[in-house]
């Protein structure tokens, strides 16, 4: 009956949002057969046939938006438009293409126009957007250099323009992001520099705007990750301390705004943040707590907002960490609970919208999750049907963008939960079958990019596994 419920509402949602972007499109479509030249109605044009109908029927529209481009400046937004869709569609190639031709742009207009701020600005943010996808396929060192290229291009364009906060916040980002991919890399301190240097931008800006909510929401960001990196390190003092800061701003600008979903979600992320250290400093009780009154607070959001399906995903995530908690304590029928409405959530969102990958990918998550829950219960045969739904999703998503990197190693990922359910049922055989899948997947990522840590740890980890298995089964025969 639950889920007939939610197959019910998740249908009304999606006719009603069918409704208001048809009647959008209509409008616009009746403004273009008046004003066949307008750039910007035609452009608006694909982003609503993209939300309505998918990437695939959207990209005429994008191209055909493209052939209006009356001005340099139009044809970069396009490309990073289209750019920013494929990133989310989890393509990177095309993504990267798309970027790549919005810096060729950006570049030859900067040297007719080497003093116009806002084309040097599209060169560094398109430098950004080139290193975001470096970082996504794994290729740390380039993603270092394209953000590092970024920063100087960026810093160039404050010092010219000073007083100019927009470029200011532009450099934080810039160093959030050199930050993100040095702590990826494990280059702790010099991901700190990068968050501090960030931060110092962010507060002086909001000591000169205090008043301004966007330069607030800013600071609470640089508050957050310097929080992540003292998790990190185990400084747990600390790491709470960056965190409550963030948790300050977030509760000052939601109590000044109540009615703003986006304010009341960052409370919840700042409690959440805060669940998070106190869980790794072994404090559960406090963690759990923290965890409730971001789920009580995206509960509100979801309510206010029906129609909104990030609303709801950050429900199921809120789900998944009180589920986290659970079955770390051994609670096991609250755990399988918490999962459960998790993995009601991201069904609805996936019947909703099925060319959605990251909805895609969470109901990976969720059948992993429960499987895990199925484990610690000793119900293997159960937990073997949750990981085999979690590995089918994973193959389905590696084979769409064999460049992701995240979507292969979750190719490991499942196929290592399989592997060690078949040991813990004596099976060696099918056990071995799923680590050597995953030994592939590694030696792929780990040849491709050899510089990345987490790649080389997680072959070393698998290769350990596949001999130890190999040696009991030659002890056996």
């Amino acid at each position: 009956m639950k889920k007939n419920i939610n197959e019910k509402i998740s249908s009304e949602i999606s006719d009603e949002k069918y409704k208001l972007r048809t009647d959008h499109i209509n409008e616009l479509q009746y403004s273009i057969s008046n004003s066949p030249d307008d750039f910007s109605n035609r452009q608006m044009l694909a982003i609503l046939i993209y939300s309505r109908d998918g990437l695939e029927s959207s990209l005429p529209y994008f191209h055909d938006a493209f052939r209006y481009a009356n001005e340099a400046n139009e044809a970069i937004e396009i490309h990073n438009q289209l750019g920013d869709i494929f990133s989310t569609e989890g393509r990177l190639g095309e993504a990267q293409s798309e970027y790549a031709a919005a810096l060729a742009v950006a570049e030859q207009l900067a040297v007719t126009e080497p003093g116009n701020v806002k084309v040097l600005r599209d060169v560094s943010v398109s430098q950004n957007k080139l290193g975001n996808v470096d970082f996504a396929t794994g290729n740390l060192s380039s993603a270092r250099k394209r953000f590092e290229t970024s920063i100087e291009a960026m810093f160039r364009l404050t010092k010219l323009n000073p007083g100019n906060v927009d470029l200011q916040e532009d450099l934080a980002v810039c160093y959030d992001r050199l930050g993100d991919v040095n702590l990826a890399i494990g280059h702790l301190v010099d991901a700190r520099t990068c968050f501090e240097t960030s931060l110092a931008i962010r507060a002086s800006i909001v000591d000169d705007e205090p008043s301004n909510i966007w330069w607030q929401r800013k600071l609470s960001i640089s508050y957050d990750k310097l929080g992540d990196i003292e998790v990190v390190e185990g400084n747990f003092s600390a790491a709470r301390a960056r965190f409550k800061a963030s948790l300050a701003i977030a509760e000052k600008l939601a109590a000044a705004r109540p009615e703003s979903a986006e304010l009341l979600r960052d409370l919840s992320v700042s409690y959440n943040k805060l669940g998070d250290v106190e869980v790794a400093a072994g404090k559960i009780a406090a963690g759990r707590s923290c965890y409730e009154t971001s789920l009580a607070t995206r509960r509100t959001i979801a309510d206010n907002e029906p129609n909104n399906s990030g609303a709801q995903r950050d429900l199921s995530v809120s789900y998944d960490k009180l589920g986290d908690i659970e079955l770390g304590v051994g609670n096991l029928a609250a755990a399988r609970a918490h999962y459960e409405a998790s993995l009601a959530i991201r069904e609805m969102l996936a019947a909703e919208e099925p060319s959605n990958v990251q909805w895609q990918r969470d109901l990976s998550v969720s059948y992993g999750k429960l499987g895990n829950v199925e484990i610690a219960a000793g119900h293997l045969s159960i937990a073997r049907a949750h990981f085999e739904a979690d590995l089918s999703v994973a193959d389905r998503l590696a084979s769409i963008e064999p460049s992701n990197a995240d979507w292969q190693r979750d190719v490991w990922a499942s196929n290592g939960k399989l592997g060690q359910l078949a040991l813990m049922e004596g099976n060696f055989e099918r056990a071995l079958i799923h680590f050597r899948k995953g030994k592939t997947v590694m030696e792929t990522l780990a040849s491709r990019w050899p510089d990345h840590p987490g790649f080389a740890s997680d072959l070393e980890v698998v290769r350990g596994i596949i001999a130890k298995v190999e040696a009991e089964v030659g002890g056996a025969g």
